[in-house]
């Protein structure tokens, strides 16, 4: 999974080398979780950058251990040390999947070479089963936000940027 996120690998084979085993072992395991504290940060935007967002999408909704659901079903509030939540409770950092439903899911994006939502990128990707999503935040600008709709014949997707920002 690093080696994908830091673009280690030098070619086309091997990337396919690397995501052939990676998504293997998500199978072999339930289409579970097989991260730890710092690979859980990377895993859905990096399977999303290399093709895979059905898979990101996948291990988002699982609800068996490992996984951010169970949690939640077992009426987590945080991030849990460990994913049978045995030990400690309360360790959201670099856990969540919050910025991958926000700049991915939902396609909002800052532009990352202006500040303060500036510059705006709204580019949705839609994993197989999602039929919409939607999010909103309050800048220093005035309120940006994009929603989508997948129907049977027809995509529909609305965004409000603030006055003196522009999206692309």
């Amino acid at each position: 999974l690093f080696a994908l996120k830091l673009h280690l690998l030098p070619d086309a084979a091997s990337v396919g080398a690397v995501k052939a085993p990676l998504m293997a072992n998500f199978t072999a395991n339930g289409n579970c979780l097989q991260t730890g504290f710092l690979g859980t940060s990377i895993l859905l935007p990096t399977l999303t950058e290399y093709g895979l967002p059905d898979m990101a999408y996948t291990l988002l909704l699982q609800d068996k251990m490992p996984s951010w659901l169970y949690s939640v079903k077992a009426g987590a509030t945080t991030i849990w040390e460990n994913w049978s939540g045995r030990d400690s409770r309360n360790h959201p950092m670099f856990g969540g999947s919050l910025v991958w439903l926000q700049r991915i899911l939902a396609g909002v994006r800052m532009n990352e070479s202006s500040p303060a939502y500036e510059h705006i990128v709204v580019k949705p990707v839609i994993p197989e089963g999602l039929n919409q999503a939607s999010y909103r935040i309050e800048t220093v600008r005035g309120l940006v936000a994009n929603s989508w709709k997948r129907n049977k014949d027809s995509f529909e997707m609305t965004t409000t940027i603030p006055a003196g920002s522009n999206a692309k």
